[in-house]
């Protein structure tokens, strides 16, 4: 395992203190992990004793991430920029979930049906405003937790014996079982519920690690700013209406930080604080992205916080491809951290890869592989030559969910299309190979649009902006479409190993995959169409 070292591994710096509720109280079960940037595997872990109290120690130099979390309360991560080893004293509070004004759909989902959301159990209202549950069972007790209780996740329930810590998915309420049953109830005055926002306290530390993290958390609160802007215009919008997020008060509060900022490793923390919300913001002014790459060294552990921002801020800088290029290969030569390099590595393969620049692609793959072979994204890349067993011909397709284009407001899943046959197309408009297919598309959807049969268009390009301009002026696509991006790590991109694209799955009104690969390239795609559809 490479660790984030600066240079040789020092004595371990220890990182104490307390993480408690919003009130700054002990909650039920807190716990503390350690882990590296854009990583989501655990270094090491401690729970938090009865008064919230902690220690965990960390052994070597370099950025990494404190991720605290306890029942009922959201996660809070802290990045600690460690140069020296030293005793860390630290307090941190938690802020409540943020709950759905109505219960009505709440469902069980556990250890009993092997935790398969499909099979979770509706829970009944009562008289008296609670919701209950019966559950069989064989084991003396069960693990469960509740689904539309909360926006997009799974929470624990406010029934339980004891909790238990799963990572990555959270706190399981357990709950013993009687005579082969249990009855679960779920009281909504129950809920742990707080306005007040996630804290943190250093009591001893230095001042470097204070204002490094302190700048981490105030991007972290610009990210939740934004995608909770972002829910509120989905929920609300009207069609084609542009979602639109004025970042102009946090730039400037940013930039200003930046022009005092004598510490080079904060100076540069700042201006990627700056590039992320020019990323979010898709701004097209070119300065913004070119100040962070000169302010941001390609050596510079800075980058970890987020590699795959890096081929993002090079493509919209200004700077010509071979600049790009040198600076991407001053990275692989100088930066210090594996993580960096083989998540820059996939990126800009991937990015070639769409635009069919095959050598320089090939290039990027034999380093990622050859030199990184051990990375997670080595390992995906080489993964995309071998079949999964969920895309198996005659076997259901894995489930999917992605956002429609042409109205935000509705989720298109493998349920949601079961009872047609339907094409699943990963394309991209920048991809000519993808390109040469739209009129063979065009065709079959024109000629089986009435016989029970649609297309479902899952778009790589780096830009929604991308797509709408290609719908306006080349193909229209008149059929189902979403945009995932190019983020090789999206769920849908690796379920259905689409690393190379265009690529395509046709799938039966059950639900079941019946061909795809050549089958379905190029006029293939009609004979099978006909197998399935009829002349």
């Amino acid at each position: 395992m490479a660790f984030f070292a600066i240079s040789s591994t020092l004595a371990q710096t220890t990182v104490m203190g307390k993480v408690m509720d919003a009130d700054g109280k002990p909650m039920l079960m807190a716990n503390v992990f350690l882990a590296q940037p854009n990583d989501t595997k655990t270094i090491r872990s401690v729970q938090a004793g009865s008064d919230g109290s902690f220690k965990i120690t960390i052994d070597s130099s370099g950025i990494w991430i404190l991720r605290c979390i306890g029942v009922y309360h959201e996660e809070h991560d802290l990045a600690l920029y460690i140069d020296n080893p030293s005793t860390i004293v630290v307090n941190v509070r938690l802020e409540t979930y943020t709950y759905l004004e109505d219960f009505s759909g709440v469902k069980v989902n556990g250890s009993f049906n092997n935790w398969y959301i499909l099979r979770a159990v509706p829970m009944s209202k009562q008289a008296n405003g609670t919701y209950t549950a019966e559950i069989e069972t064989k084991e003396d007790s069960i693990a469960y937790r509740l689904l539309y209780v909360r926006n997009g996740n799974q929470v624990e329930g406010t029934q339980a014996d004891r909790y238990s810590y799963h990572d990555p998915s959270g706190y399981n309420s357990i709950v013993a079982a009687n005579g082969g049953k249990v009855r679960i109830a779920f009281n909504p005055e129950q809920l742990v519920r707080s306005e007040t926002p996630a804290s943190v306290t250093f009591l001893d530390s230095s001042p470097l690690i204070s204002k490094f993290a302190k700048h981490y958390d105030e991007l972290q609160k610009y990210k939740k700013a934004y995608f909770s802007a972002y829910q509120n215009f989905v929920r609300e919008r009207t069609k084609r209406k542009e979602f639109a997020f004025d970042w102009s008060e946090q730039m400037l509060s940013v930039e200003k930080e930046m022009k005092s900022e004598t510490e080079s490793i904060v100076r540069e923390e700042l201006y990627l604080n700056c590039a992320t919300l020019a990323i979010l913001s898709k701004s097209t002014d070119t300065s913004i992205y070119r100040r962070s790459i000169n302010g941001i060294p390609p050596s510079s552990i800075v980058w970890s916080l987020n590699p795959h921002s890096i081929y993002y801020v090079l493509g919209h800088s200004g700077f010509t491809e071979d600049e790009q290029m040198k600076y991407v290969q001053h990275v692989i030569d100088s930066n210090p951290i594996d993580k960096t390099k083989a998540a820059l590595l996939l990126d800009e393969y991937m990015v070639e890869k769409l635009s069919e620049h095959k050598e320089i692609a090939r290039r990027y793959y034999d380093i990622l592989v050859n030199r990184f072979g051990s990375s997670e994204e080595a390992k995906m890349i080489k993964e995309k030559s071998v079949p999964r067993d969920s895309l198996r011909i005659g076997k259901p397709i894995p489930a999917f969910s992605v956002v429609s284009m042409d109205d935000p407001t509705k989720t298109i899943t493998n349920e949601s299309l079961k009872g047609k046959y339907y094409l699943i197309d990963f394309w991209a408009s920048k991809n000519e190979a993808s390109v040469r297919e739209m009129q063979l598309l065009q065709e079959v959807y024109e000629k089986y649009k009435d016989s029970n049969f649609t297309i479902l268009s899952l778009s790589l390009d780096e830009s929604s902006r991308d797509v709408v301009k290609f719908r306006e002026t080349k193909w229209k696509l008149p059929w189902a479409n979403a945009f995932l991006g190019r983020n090789i790590n999206s769920k849908v991109v690796r379920d259905f190993n689409a690393f190379d694209i265009p690529v395509a799955f046709l799938v039966d009104p059950i639900g079941n995959l019946v061909a795809t690969g050549n089958a379905l390239s190029s006029d293939s795609l009609k004979i099978s169409l006909e197998k399935y559809l009829g002349k």
